[in-house]
This record gives C-alpha cells, structure tokens and sequence, in this order.
C-alpha cells in the first residue's frame, strides 16, 4: 500500500510546481481508494467476501469527489470523472454485472458470481467514471481467467472451483488508473 500510494503521489505530484492543496486532496482521495481496493482484495481471497464498507457505501464517496474536485480533471491523471460519469460508473458498473450474474443464471441455474463482484464494479464506476468500466472487466477477466485456470490446476479441483473475482476487478482498476493513458495512447498509435 505504501508504495501505490507513493507511486500515486509522483503520478499527480511530479513537481513542487504541481504542489497544491486540491492535488494533495486528490491524491488522499484516491490513496483510500487504492486502499480500499487492496483491503477488499485480501478480504475477498481469505473470506470470499467483499464487505459493503468497501464497496456500496464507498459509491457516494467516489460519485462526491467526482463533484467536489473537478479542477483536478487532467491532472497527471486522466482518468477522474465528471460527476455525470462517475453517477453514470456507478449505476452502469452495478447493472452490468446483475445482467450478467441473471443471465448466468437463466442458463444454468446457478449464481455465477457475488453480490460483492456487483457493487465493487459500481464502485469503481464511482470513481474512474463509465469509460473504465470495459477496459476494469477485461483486465479482471483475462488476469482472473489465467491465474483462476493455473490455481484450478494446481490444486486439483478441476474447473467448478470458486475463485474470487474482486481482486482482479480491483486489479483492473488499478492498472487503469496508473496507466490507462499509457495503454490507450499505444495501441491508438501502434
């Protein structure tokens, strides 16, 4: 943790010439995201669990920073929402994940995923808006897919095994938040 929050630090402040105190704001804004996002990610390894503190209740949180600091939109970090976009995060992020879960279910009657996976994603809509909402799933889904198909292996279990998804949902929203510009201007440019 201390070192995404330093990591973090350097991303918004590079220079003292970008010390101020709505930087200093955002980046203790979002040090307590990343920290939620590592704390639920343990929780949900140990317990296959995602406790609501770090999940729903968290959205308000994300969808009023997107509102109270919009002066820092372009700052070094490309990815903090217009309050619109991060309401829009939130509900696209929660019902995209229920269609999913119904769908799943529908076709083989039987929960696919947790609640927990559904409100982490309108968590993260919250704070990084609707445009991470796909680039989030596909990171979590490729990483969780080969790490989950290893693990499966491994272990013996075969392929009906639980493997928590939060963590690599959590994944997925760091590695955008670090370095969506980075991805996104390469394979634009390539």
């Amino acid at each position: 943790m201390g070192l995404l929050s330093l990591l973090l630090f350097r991303q918004i402040i590079p220079d003292l010439g970008h010390f101020t105190p709505y930087s200093l704001a955002m980046w203790a804004a979002y040090t307590l995201f990343l920290g939620m996002l590592v704390a639920l990610s343990l929780i949900d390894i140990r317990w296959k669990i995602i406790p609501d503190q770090f999940s729903i209740y968290a959205i308000p949180f994300g969808i009023a920073l997107a509102f109270a600091l919009p002066q820092l939109r372009g700052h070094h970090i490309d990815v903090v929402p217009t309050g619109t976009d991060a309401i829009i995060g939130a509900v696209a992020g929660v019902t995209s994940l229920l269609t999913i879960m119904g769908v799943y279910w529908l076709v083989r009657r039987e929960e696919g995923m947790g609640m927990g996976d559904v409100k982490l994603l309108g968590m993260l809509g919250a704070f990084l808006g609707w445009q991470a909402l796909l680039p989030i799933v596909l990171i979590g889904s490729v990483t969780g897919t080969m790490i989950g198909v290893f693990l499966m292996l491994a272990q013996g279990r075969g392929f009906r095994s639980q493997v928590p998804f939060g963590p690599f949902l959590s994944l997925g929203g760091i590695v955008y938040l670090f370095f969506w510009r980075d991805i996104q201007s390469t394979l634009f440019l390539a």
